[in-house]
């Protein structure tokens, strides 16, 4: 698996990328996901970027590692151990290539205050 990447041109399949993904989150997940969102550097029009898509989910309620590990090992996920507290982050390789973050919390109404639902 290759983790080296370059800072590319903007590339409008990105937030196709994103929207993709986020159903594959919503199939596996379901109503756990209270809020998806992409963030990061490739969300933003027109800048230059390292072509990996961020994605955070808020979910409720927030369970262990281990729950999560089981359901998006079988997606081409790997957890990655961050040092943070609630909080898991996962990349996806395709064809060996490092291609999406997901970084996942605790869903709370503080840090999302305008997002209702999907």
């Amino acid at each position: 698996m290759r983790n080296e990447m370059k800072v590319m041109e903007h590339d409008e399949d990105w937030i196709k990328s994103f929207e993709k993904e986020k159903k594959n989150i919503l199939m596996i997940l379901g109503f756990h996901a209270v809020a998806i969102e992409y963030i990061g550097s490739t969300a933003i029009s027109r800048k230059e970027a390292k072509p990996i898509i961020d994605i955070f989910i808020g979910v409720l309620p927030f369970r262990g590692l281990s729950f999560y590990q089981g359901m998006f090992s079988l997606k081409n996920y790997s957890y990655t151990q961050t040092g943070m507290a609630d909080k898991y982050l996962f990349k996806k390789y395709e064809n060996g290539i490092w291609t999406h973050n997901l970084h996942i919390l605790p869903y709370n109404d503080e840090f999302y205050p305008s997002i209702k639902s999907h």
